[in-house]
């Protein structure tokens, strides 16, 4: 059995409906929005609570995913349109002019500016969300610069788009792709050897690419200049290559900027590394004008990290939002406006407990505990969402409106365990929006990850451990309705998709660690026949 913490989420949400720009409060899933919102060089986007996907800022190339509002800037947040097939985004990922999705059944759906080939379509650029075909299901995502990449269902990853320097991490170099194409990064595996890793999820900068593993390293690839690879070889990396030592704990978030990256360690501690003319991997520029030894930025305890042109900024584990680098646009959001350092600053205006951020070239923003989301810093497009032009040194709220969340239906059901143990009662809540009946049960809609379209399966269970205690993987499968394989069957693979503050992983169980809740993945890869992949919900009390 593999456990690996991944960054993949199945979940059933409402189409929902919209009409249109200024309609909208952007407010994405409140439990754990991790994964909800991407910024990209001059746009943002964001899923609501409903499943549908708001963009605002730069219309260039349809950025913006509204092909009836096509080449226009949007100071609020547009409706984009609809994924077909009543799919919704479960993540989102964006690059510098284009934007990713993840939907619950596994498929990636991209839109933007193409003409690196960072859409994974054979298309010039696509004003609506596009499929990327890529064989079978999807399991984490990631975008910057030009590129994009993503893990799949088998345990191999794939980029595509700008590959100048080896972004695609395959042992090749390219200038412009050919529509469609992808390339296999090289020692990414379900089960690593010796110089391979099991990827948790992808960040990139604008000539390189970062990767945490599931044993909690960093591995880089692309351009080398800076140090922005982790190490101190200035020679470009075709295939990924571990970063120096990250310092104590293990990295559960890489963030990469234009030329530097951040990585959240366990812990709370952030190492940076790379470009630091402006201070935006906390060191001071005069004396550390770049590294590539990852060190840590003092003063700072992080849950989440995201990184700009120039700038870092983080969300701290005491709920707030604090920058470093550079702020010539206010990118700091502290209010200063043009005071440039590497020391942490607190960002101003935000009502809230900050849960995640996220970074353009020079704005950036955060969600909170409740779904609300604030943005700051250069807005001469729109993308701060606030219905101005105008740069802002403070954070401003985005929209003026609340979402309704999805309507859900609760039920009652009875799972066997695998081994022929006493029967046990699980409370599954789903959608209504992709509630079937089977046999008089409900189901909700799970990823078969070989290729093929979606299928029902049992519903999503939910469990409950107390503080501190574990579930094994056992009673995780077999509340799912699977059991563990032996090896001459296949393998299963356990990761921890959101809430990876509150479950952690102990050996082969999962222990509560703070009260909350937390969605687990459970991904069977059957010797013959297709791969399943379902999820539970695990709640600490």
């Amino acid at each position: 059995m593999c456990l690996v913490v991944g960054g993949f989420a199945l979940s059933a949400h409402s189409a929902g409906a919209g009409t249109g720009a200024g309609s909208l409060a952007v407010s994405v899933a409140g439990a754990d929005p991790t994964g909800r919102i991407a910024a990209g060089d001059a746009h943002t986007c964001a899923i609501a609570t409903t499943g549908r996907i708001w963009c605002w800022g730069d219309n260039d190339a349809g950025k913006l995913g509204d092909p009836g509002f096509a080449g226009v800037d949007s100071l609020v947040p547009r409706l984009s349109a609809a994924l077909p097939g009543g799919r919704v985004a479960n993540t989102i990922a964006a690059g510098r002019n284009h934007t990713c999705v993840l939907a619950n059944d596994g498929t990636v759906w991209c839109w933007g500016e193409n003409a690196l080939g960072q859409l994974g379509i054979a298309a010039a650029s696509a004003s609506t969300p596009t499929q990327v075909v890529l064989g079978q299901g999807v399991l984490t995502l990631g975008a910057g610069g030009n590129t994009t990449c993503a893990e799949l269902a088998d345990g191999t990853a794939r980029c595509w788009g700008s590959n100048t320097a080896g972004q695609w991490g395959d042992g090749t170099t390219s200038g412009v792709a050919a529509p469609g194409s992808h390339g296999t990064v090289t020692g990414v595996r379900a089960t690593p050897g010796a110089g391979e890793f099991s990827a948790a999820g992808f960040s990139a900068g604008l000539i390189h690419v970062c990767a945490t593993a599931a044993a909690g390293t960093v591995w880089c690839w692309g351009q080398a200049t800076n140090g922005r690879l982790g190490s101190s070889s200035v020679s470009n990396a075709l295939t990924p290559r571990g970063t120096a030592a990250l310092g104590a704990g293990t990295a559960v978030q890489v963030a990469s900027g234009h030329e530097h990256s951040c990585a959240v360690m366990s812990g709370g501690a952030l190492a940076c590394w790379g470009r630091n003319d402006r201070g935006q991997i906390g060191r001071d520029p005069v004396a550390v004008p770049d590294s590539g030894a990852p060190t840590a930025v003092a003063g700072l305890a992080a849950v989440r990290a995201a990184g700009g042109a120039k700038f870092t900024c983080v969300a701290t584990t005491a709920g707030a939002a604090r920058c470093f680098g550079l702020d010539n646009t206010g990118q700091l959001g502290d209010g200063a406006g043009d005071s440039s350092g590497a020391t942490p600053r607190a960002v101003s205006g935000i009502t809230g407990t900050v849960v995640d951020v996220v970074a353009g070239s020079a704005h950036a923003c955060a969600v909170t505990d409740t779904g609300s989301v604030w943005c700051w810093g250069y807005n001469a497009t729109g993308q701060l969402g606030a219905n101005t032009s105008d740069t802002s040194m403070v954070a401003v709220a985005v929209g003026g409106l609340a979402v309704n969340p999805s309507t859900t239906t609760t039920t009652t059901t009875t799972i066997r365990s695998p081994a022929g143990a006493p029967e046990s009662t699980t409370t599954s809540s789903t959608s209504s929006s992709t509630v079937a009946r089977a046999g008089g049960g409900t189901t909700s809609t799970v990823a078969v990850v070989s290729g093929s379209p979606a299928s029902t399966a049992t519903e999503k269970g939910i469990l409950t451990v107390r503080l501190g205690r574990s579930l094994t993987a056992a009673r995780l499968a077999g509340a799912v309705g699977m059991a563990i394989p032996r090896r001459s069957q296949g393998t299963m693979r356990i990761s921890i998709s959101t809430g990876r503050r509150t479950c952690v992983f102990e050996g082969s169980s999962i222990r509560g660690a703070r009260r909350g809740s937390c969605t687990v993945a459970v991904l069977l890869r059957p010797v013959r026949g297709r791969s399943i992949l379902r999820t539970l919900t695990v709640r600490v009390r």
